[in-house]
């Protein structure tokens, strides 16, 4: 046992590592190691039209399928027409569910400039246009009709989740920036709703004994979590806040920036695919904190995690040390920076 609330049992040459924030425990070698920038990875490849041929730039190319109504709920711009949502043709989740993406009305600054892919391509400007498109949508879901409808019928609490799919391993499968929005059921197992405001004190300062807290301060911690779901996996958690719609246009900008600058950082590093997770709390439930999960891909589904243990070739302290930065000076230049004035640069 690594300590109360964290964690570990040795067999063979793994480490088994688990908490009460995750549901699947991470099996760490220490015979198997990840070679930083030893490993080629592949990225997706553009449409032979490029953005000519892209749904999301296109959008009389959307599936037939979907339930158009007068409502426009299938096609939606926001933001001044900086960003677009569609209604998923192919839901997986019980509640609303969206697909997101930045926009711009004239169809040539559109190609050239919202239809990004490569993963040296993500910036802040997507990261925060994206992210505040899905907040909007997640503070009106609940109070629709739709919405009142899903809590009602279902005995299990319900929750919102988003997330970016980069990279051919992390399951990106079309090449332009997208983030999927959407409500799940928290079905047993698929979360741990024991998790309250005592455990995660415990869990910080069991994680703070192991010098995996990178950062902290009045508003949210940066870690390297004790049960790593892959290669380099980092977390940044909000501190008393639980859902995405808790989150300020302040949080939003500085999370944004620092999610850039992990990107660079992974960039380096040789990683060209990533699971990106935007997770909290039930709705209007304060259990664990609202967390962004930025989980690196290096290989497809092993074998052992289909029997639910997570592989991973890096450690919780390997990780750490790997991103020890000045996070004061990053946070600083966080607060500095001028979201719009970016998107300008960006977007002509």
């Amino acid at each position: 046992m690594a300590g109360y609330i964290l964690s570990q049992t040795k067999t063979g040459g793994i480490d088994v590592h688990s908490d009460p924030l995750c549901i699947r425990p991470a099996a760490i070698s220490r015979l198997r190691k990840f070679k930083i920038n030893k490993q080629e990875q592949e990225e997706l490849e553009d449409f032979k039209g490029g953005a000519r041929d892209c749904r999301f730039c296109n959008p009389e190319r959307l599936d037939q399928n979907m339930s158009h109504s007068a409502d426009d709920r299938v096609i939606k711009k926001h933001w001044h027409n900086k960003v677009i949502s569609y209604e998923n043709a192919a839901p997986f989740l019980a509640g609303d569910q969206r697909l997101i993406c930045m926009w711009h009305e004239e169809s040539e600054v559109r190609y050239r400039c919202a239809h990004k892919y490569r993963f040296s391509d993500m910036t802040a400007v997507e990261f925060y246009f994206m992210l505040s498109v899905a907040k909007e949508l997640a503070e009106a879901y609940p109070v629709s009709a739709e919405g009142y409808q899903l809590q009602r019928n279902e005995i299990y609490p319900v929750r919102c989740i988003a997330g970016f799919n980069i990279g051919k391993l992390a399951g990106q499968s079309i090449p332009h920036f997208h983030l999927q929005y959407g409500w799940d059921v928290l079905f047993p197992g698929v979360a741990n709703l024991n998790v309250n405001r005592s455990v995660m004190e415990l869990y910080y300062s069991e994680m703070e004994e192991h010098d995996l807290i990178l950062w902290s301060d009045e508003k949210i911690y940066i870690l390297a979590p004790w049960t790593p779901k892959g290669q380099f996996h980092i977390e940044i958690h909000f501190r008393n806040k639980y859902e995405l719609t808790q989150l300020d246009d302040e949080d939003i900008k500085v999370l944004s920036f620092l999610s850039e600058k992990l990107m660079r950082i992974y960039e380096e590093m040789g990683i060209r695919n990533i699971n990106i997770v935007y997770i909290g709390s039930p709705y209007k439930k304060e259990l664990m904190p609202f967390s962004v999960q930025f989980i690196p891909r290096s290989n497809t589904t092993a074998l052992y995690e289909m029997v639910g243990i997570n592989v991973v070739d890096t450690s919780p302290v390997e990780i750490a040390c790997r991103f020890e930065i000045k996070w004061r000076d990053e946070l600083v230049k966080a607060g500095q920076c001028d979201i719009d004035a970016l998107y300008t640069k960006n977007f002509t």
